[in-house]
C-alpha cells in the first residue's frame, strides 16, 4: 500500500487558496483509478506548523508526501505560527528534515509558488521532486495535480504522471504548464516503468482477491468439483466462465475455486481483475477493455515493462508471459465491461497458451467456454445458510422457526444468498409472519428473465430493510455510496464522508452490518479494516426509490 500525505498550509495574513477543492480532485481521481487497491490518501493535515510536519511524517510513514499551500519569492515555504499568521521555513531547513526519511519518502509534490529552490534541496535525499519554477495559478496547482494523480493510479511513472499533469494544466486552458519542474534525486530508481515507491515495494500484495464476503462457504459442491476439473484439465477447457444473476454468489465461487487451486499450487501465478461499473462515474471511466485485461495480467505478473507497448507487440508479450508462467487469469464482473463480452473472451482466448482462464458475468457465455449456470442455493444449503447467518448476527427467532417456514423464505428469495442475507437482517427485527408476507408481494424472476425483472427483485428485498434504518444509517449508508462498490473506506473515511460523531458512527455501522446492508472486510491490522457496500446494494441507495 502506498501512502500519500497531504499536507496543507494557508495562513490567514496570505491570499486565499482553494486548498480543500484540491484534496477533493486528489481523492475523487484515486478513487476512480485502476489500482486504487494500492493507494492510500491520507486525512489532510490542514493549517500546518513546523512541528506538525515531522510529526506526520513520523505518524503516516509515507512514499509520497504533497505540500499545497504558498511559497515565497526567495524559495520558503510558508506555513503557519501558533496565531495562524505566515511562517517561513527555508529550503536548508526542508531539506534536512527530509534527509532523515530519505528511506521512506519516495516523491515529494512542492505544490507552492516558487518551490523550485525548495525541489532541489530536498533533491538531495529523495528520489523524485516536483517544484514550481514561478508563482503558479490555483486553478494551474490543482489541474496538475488532476493530471498527475490521475496517471499514478493508473500505473504510470513519476515522470510520465508529472508529463501528464503539465498536459492537464494545456488542457484547461491554462498557460502555465511550464511552471512544474521534475528533479530526480541522487537516489532516483533507474526503473523504466514504475516509480520505485510502486514497482519495488514488496508490501503490495500483487493478488488482489477481491474481499471475502462470507465467513464459511456453502454449498456448491458440484460446481466446485465441476470447476476445479476444468481447470486442471490440460487437454482443452481454457476458458471456464460462470454466469448468474447478480447476488447469486459467482464472485465468492470464484473465488472459493481460486483459494482452493492455490492451496494446490496447480498454478504458479494468479491473476485478478475485477470490472467495475461504478454508476456514479463518467463514461470514459467505466469498465474493463482488452487492453486493460493485458494491463493487468502486465502489472500482476511484475512486468512492468510492458505497460509502455501497445497493440500487437504487447499482446505477444503478454501471450510469452503466459507460457512461462502457468497462470490462472480471473477476470469478475464482465457484464460490467466496456469492452463487448465475448470479443475480451475470443481476444483472450488467443494468448492463454498453457494458462487458463476464470470468468464470470451476469450475461450468458458463448464460443468454446466451459459455462456453469449458477442459480440459487439447494434447499438444504440455503436453510444451513440461514441457520449460520442468524447466528452470527444473533437473531433468536429464526432457532424457533420450523423447516415449512424456512422452506418458504428459500423459495421467496430464489435461494439468492444475498437475498437470503437481507431476509435474515429484517427477521432481527420483525416477526417471521410479516418478513413472509412481505415476500409474497415480490416477483420471483424466472430464470433467464430481462435485467430488470432481476432489478425488480433486489428492489422488493432491499426495502424492507431500507425502511428498519433510523435516520443517521439511512443517512450513513447514502454516504458510502460514493465509494467504489467492494471497496469502500475505512472508519476514518466514513467519519468524514458522513459527519457523522464517533459515537452515533459505531452504531449505524453496526445496524447496517445486521441487517446485510454494509459488509466488512477483514484486516490484520485493526487500523485497516474496511466496510463497503455489495455492488447491488449500492446500485439500490442510488436508486430513484430512494433518492425520493
Amino acid at each position: 500500500m502506498i501512502s500519500i500525505l497531504f499536507l496543507a498550509a494557508d495562513p490567514a495574513d496570505a491570499s486565499r487558496l482553494r486548498l480543500g477543492e484540491e484534496f477533493r480532485e486528489i481523492q475523487e481521481k484515486l478513487k476512480l483509478a485502476r489500482l486504487r487497491e494500492h493507494f492510500k490518501l491520507e486525512l489532510p493535515q490542514l493549517s500546518v506548523r513546523p512541528a506538525d510536519i515531522s510529526q506526520a511524517l513520523l505518524d503516516v510513514q509515507p512514499q509520497i508526501v504533497h505540500f499545497s499551500g504558498h511559497g515565497a519569492s526567495l524559495g520558503a515555504l510558508c506555513f503557519e505560527n501558533p496565531a495562524g499568521k505566515i511562517h517561513l521555513v527555508q529550503p536548508g531547513a526542508l531539506a534536512a528534515l527530509f534527509e532523515q526519511f530519505a528511506n521512506q519518502v519516495n516523491c515529494v509534490l512542492l505544490n507552492a509558488c516558487y518551490s523550485e529552490t525548495q525541489a532541489k534541496a530536498i533533491a538531495e535525499h529523495i528520489e523524485y521532486v516536483i517544484g514550481m519554477n514561478q508563482a503558479v495559478d490555483d486553478k494551474a496547482a490543482i489541474a496538475f495535480a488532476i493530471g498527475f494523480y490521475q496517471a499514478l493510479g493508473a500505473g504510470r511513472t513519476i515522470e510520465e504522471s508529472y508529463k501528464l499533469g503539465c498536459v492537464q494544466i494545456r488542457l484547461q486552458g491554462i498557460a502555465e504548464h511550464l511552471t512544474p519542474i521534475l528533479l530526480k534525486g541522487k537516489r532516483a530508481s533507474v526503473s523504466p516503468v514504475l516509480t520505485s515507491s510502486i514497482a519495488q515495494d514488496k508490501s503490495i500484495n500483487v493478488l488482489q482477491l477481491p474481499p471475502r464476503q462470507y465467513r464459511e462457504f456453502i454449498g456448491r459442491q458440484i460446481q466446485l468439483d465441476d470447476i476445479e476439473n476444468a481447470l486442471n484439465d490440460t487437454l482443452g477447457r481454457w476458458i471456464i466462465g460462470i454466469d448468474g444473476i447478480g447476488g447469486i454468489g459467482k464472485t465468492a465461487l470464484a473465488r472459493e475455486i481460486t483459494e482452493r487451486l492455490l492451496a494446490k499450487k496447480s498454478f504458479e501465478k494468479v491473476v485478478w481483475e475485477q470490472s467495475h461499473r461504478d454508476i456514479t462515474m463518467t463514461k470514459s471511466s467505466r469498465g474493463l477493455t482488452y487492453d486493460g485485461v493485458l494491463d493487468a495480467i502486465s502489472y500482476q505478473l511484475e512486468a512492468f515493462d510492458l505497460l509502455q507497448i501497445k497493440g500487437k507487440e504487447k499482446e505477444a508479450r503478454v501471450k510469452n508471459l503466459l507460457r512461462k508462467y502457468k497462470t490462472l487469469v480471473v477476470l469478475d464482473n464482465l457484464e460490467t465491461a466496456q469492452d463487448a463480452q465475448n470479443a475480451i473472451v475470443n481476444r483472450l482466448a488467443s494468448i492463454l497458451s498453457f494458462s487458463k482462464a476464470l470468468l464470470t458475468s451476469r450475461h450468458r457465455f458463448s464460443g468454446d467456454v466451459f459455462s456453469v449456470h449458477l442459480t440459487g442455493l439447494v434447499e438444504e444449503d440455503a436453510i444451513d445458510l440461514i441457520h449460520r447467518e442468524a447466528k452470527n448476527k444473533n437473531v433468536s427467532q429464526v432457532e424457533n422457526a420450523d423447516t415449512n417456514e424456512l422452506r418458504q423464505l428459500v423459495i421467496s428469495s430464489s435461494g439468492s444468498p444475498l437475498a437470503l442475507k437481507l431476509v435474515v437482517g429484517q427477521l432481527g427485527h420483525l416477526p417471521l409472519k410479516i418478513v413472509l408476507e412481505q415476500l409474497s408481494l415480490i416477483h420471483i424472476p424466472e430464470d433467464g428473465a430481462e435485467e430488470d425483472d432481476y432489478v425488480s427483485f433486489y428492489k422488493g428485498i432491499f426495502m424492507p430493510s431500507w425502511k428498519l434504518l433510523p435516520e443517521n444509517s439511512q443517512s450513513l449508508l447514502v454516504s458510502m455510496a460514493n465509494f467504489p462498490a467492494g471497496i469502500g473506506g475505512t472508519f476514518e473515511s466514513l467519519k468524514e464522508i458522513s459527519g457523522l460523531s464517533n459515537s452515533i458512527l459505531i452504531r449505524s455501522i453496526d445496524e447496517l452490518w445486521r441487517l446485510s446492508l454494509l459488509e466488512v472486510e477483514k484486516s490484520l491490522s485493526l487500523n485497516n479494516i474496511r466496510y463497503y457496500l455489495h455492488v447491488l446494494t449500492q446500485n439500490f441507495i442510488l436508486s430513484d426509490i430512494v433518492r425520493a
